[in-house]
Parts: C-alpha cells; sequence; structure tokens
C-alpha cells in the first residue's frame, strides 16, 4: 500500500493549510494518522515546501526515510512604481531590456493584456489559450522538446478553466504579442490580489531575435505593478532567465519514507523507473547541449 500526499501536476511549495499557533501539534496528529490509521508500505511526499520537509523528516526520523530530488523557483517581490523596478537590476541588464524594448516597439509589436473582463472586440478567452496552446507547442518543437501542457489531459484542465474564469479568487490571465494583428506571443498566469503566478509561455520561434519571452515578461510586471500585486512566481525550473529576472527563490523536496520490507521494494522499483527515465531522456539532453557549445 502506498499513501501519496497530493501531487498536483507540476505543483510547487505543497503543505497542509493549518493554523499557524497549533502547527506543530496538528501536523504530529497528521503524521500519526498516517503511520497509525493508515498504515501504508510506503509514503510518497513530492513538492514539499522546507518546514513541512524538515518536520517529516523529524518525525519519521526512526524510519527508513529517502530524499528525493528537490528543486529551486525563483520569485520577484514587485516593487510599487516603474522607477523602482528598473532600479533593481543592474545597468548591464536595464539596458539591455530596453534595447529589447524600443527594439520591439520599431518592429510593430503591440501587445496586450487578455483576461476575462478586458477581452478584444470578437476575441474570447478560449481562442486566448488555443493560440497559447499552438505557440507554445511551436516554441518547443523548435528546441526538440516534449511539454506535458499539450498532453489531452492538461488541454482539458486548463480549457475548462478558460471556458468558466468566473473564480473571485483568481483571475487567469495572457499577456499577447501581437505583429500585423496576427498573435506571435502569449504568456499564461494566474492573477490573485497580491500575487502572479507564471504558468506557461510560447511564441513563434521565428520571431526569437526580438527577445519575445522577456518583452512578455516586462509588460506582465508593467500591468501587476498597474495593479499594485506585489509578487510574481517564476515557479521550480532550470532556464537561466528565471533567476536573471528573480529577486529571490525558494526550494521545494521530494521524500519517501518506508515503513517496512514491502514499502522498501516499492521504492526501489519507483526508484529503478526513475533511472531509466533519465536514461531515456539523455540523448536529448546530451543533443541540447552539444547545439548550445557550438552556437557559443
Amino acid at each position: 500500500r502506498v499513501v501519496e500526499i497530493l501531487r498536483m501536476p507540476t505543483a510547487d511549495c505543497i503543505e497542509p493549510v493549518v493554523a499557524e499557533n497549533d502547527r506543530r501539534e496538528i501536523l504530529q496528529a497528521f503524521f500519526k494518522f498516517l503511520q497509525e490509521t493508515l498504515r501504508p508500505d510506503m509514503l510518497l511526499a513530492h513538492s514539499l515546501t522546507r518546514p513541512f520537509h524538515s518536520m517529516l523528516n523529524e518525525y519519521f526520523s526512526g524510519l527508513d526515510v529517502r530524499q528525493g530530488e528537490h528543486q529551486k523557483g525563483y520569485s520577484l517581490d514587485i516593487p510599487g512604481s516603474i522607477d523602482e523596478f528598473w532600479a533593481l537590476y543592474k545597468s548591464n541588464f536595464r539596458s539591455q531590456l530596453k534595447k529589447k524594448i524600443k527594439i520591439g516597439q520599431e518592429s510593430g509589436l503591440v501587445f496586450r493584456i487578455v483576461e476575462a473582463t478586458q477581452l478584444p472586440p470578437g476575441y474570447d478567452m478560449q481562442q486566448a489559450i488555443e493560440n497559447h496552446t499552438r505557440l507554445h507547442k511551436m516554441r518547443f518543437d523548435s528546441m526538440n522538446r516534449a511539454s506535458f501542457f499539450v498532453q489531452p489531459d492538461f488541454q482539458i484542465f486548463h480549457k475548462h478553466l478558460c471556458n468558466h474564469p468566473e473564480g473571485a479568487s483568481c483571475v487567469l490571465s495572457f499577456t499577447e504579442i501581437l505583429l500585423d494583428g496576427a498573435v506571435i506571443g502569449s504568456l499564461y498566469g494566474v492573477r490573485a490580489p497580491h500575487a502572479y503566478i507564471y504558468l506557461m509561455v510560447g511564441f513563434d520561434p521565428g520571431f526569437a531575435s526580438l527577445s519575445l519571452g522577456n518583452l512578455m515578461i516586462y509588460y506582465t510586471i508593467e500591468n501587476l505593478i498597474h495593479r499594485q500585486v506585489k509578487y510574481f512566481d517564476f515557479k521550480c525550473g532550470e532556464e537561466p532567465y528565471k533567476e536573471r529576472w528573480a529577486t529571490g527563490f525558494y526550494e521545494k523536496f521530494n521524500v519517501y519514507v518506508c515503513f517496512n520490507t514491502r514499502g522498501r521494494l516499492l521504492y526501489f522499483n519507483l526508484y529503478a523507473a526513475q533511472i531509466m527515465k533519465k536514461l531515456r531522456r539523455a540523448p536529448g539532453k546530451l543533443k541540447k547541449m552539444l547545439e548550445s557549445g557550438k552556437r557559443a
């Protein structure tokens, strides 16, 4: 038997929502319930925050606890004005970004924010997610990489969100780039009153020289400053651009608890499957590294 602490697709920083004053007592009761009532052979806990991960390790320290990979996520504390935004970065970053903005303007790029309450004439959220998916796939195809976002289950979920955008707690938002009336870039995220979560980006690789990704991030931040949103979550990932834009970072952790011999066997099967998956992906990663070296 395996118990898995809820792992939503691509989720970061999972932990139970508990009253802060009684946090330790509540989590200890939760761990006791897992061990004594559910009585699993193995516990899987993925994408955990550092505090939750530490408490789980502490509680089960007498058992066979195996650490999985951990990742770093990046964030930006959004200032209150554009001037304060520019002051966050070094002169080289500022000059490069301003140059990209000027080139984009001279090339005729048009930027717009698309939300359920802010729709262009004759355009809707369904068209926005379809354009985004098309451009996202074009970008990943150009890098010879597969994307989970285009898989049917993800598409059903996000298209459902866009067809029912009336949630009060958060707003689906697309930052789009148009050239001669055609959408050539799309950045997709979720905006709450005080935070913005960056989900996916896509653009026509034929216009990659215009730095469409960086421009969409900039105009998204500009809009968030106007709306007084204070936090931009780039989520986890190894992409260098996230670190360049970020002012802070966070970590997420995976951990496996084996309660008995059967649990250890389950873990070894899972570990072997993970190794095989990495081996299957290795040729593509090596090819990407070699191509990157040639361009450099």
